[in-house]
């Protein structure tokens, strides 16, 4: 279960879909300035964008797992037994925090409940990266659709906000830019 992990893990520290993520090896890591990058040429859309390349900033916690590994990188399970070992390892370890799943069925829109191992995929692993760099880390919403290959638009598809909490972080925002105005800063 412990290659289970690590191969999510890379998902989560990569942003890639398991079509990229499966393949990786040591070719894919480069050096620019000391900083060690991940540059692949994304599998889907070769038909429809113009550039699939991307550079991913490798991030210390991945670079922990490669070096657990002796090819750099753990050996990937086909998508569909990665999906199933994923489930099983996260209600094993009972992450089960309740969720909301939406999904289209039919052409209908279906809001279902249940605990977070019954809906975790490989693709999660991509959600996660993402969420992690704009709300965790504040990266620039340009930055993050730069570095994982996907437009703006697809990315604010990815992005789960906080309602709450981004209504307190406009407020601040709006509290300082009035102090600003006022000469009280």
């Amino acid at each position: 279960m412990g290659r289970v992990r690590d191969l999510w893990l890379v998902s989560a520290y990569t942003g890639l879909r398991y079509s990229d993520f499966s393949i990786l090896s040591t070719d894919n890591i480069t050096y620019k300035d000391g900083t060690p990058l991940l540059e692949i040429t994304t599998y889907k859309g070769h038909s429809t964008k113009s550039d699939t390349r991307v550079i991913i900033p490798i991030l210390p916690e991945l670079l922990a797992i490669l070096e657990k590994y002796e090819s750099g990188f753990p050996k990937a399970y086909s998508s569909q037994k990665m999906n199933n070992y994923v489930k099983e390892l996260l209600e094993l370890v009972q992450i089960n925090r309740i969720v909301e799943d939406k999904s289209n069925k039919a052409g209908r829109m279906q809001t279902e409940q249940g605990p977070l191992y019954k809906y975790i995929t490989n693709h999660s692993g991509r959600y996660t990266f993402i969420n992690m760099l704009v709300n965790e880390f504040q990266i620039p919403i340009d930055n993050v659709a730069t570095i994982t290959g996907q437009s703006l638009k697809i990315i604010m598809g990815y992005i789960r906000k906080d309602k709450k909490v981004t209504a307190i972080q406009v407020s601040q925002g709006v509290a300082k830019a009035i102090a600003v105005l006022n000469g009280e800063d």
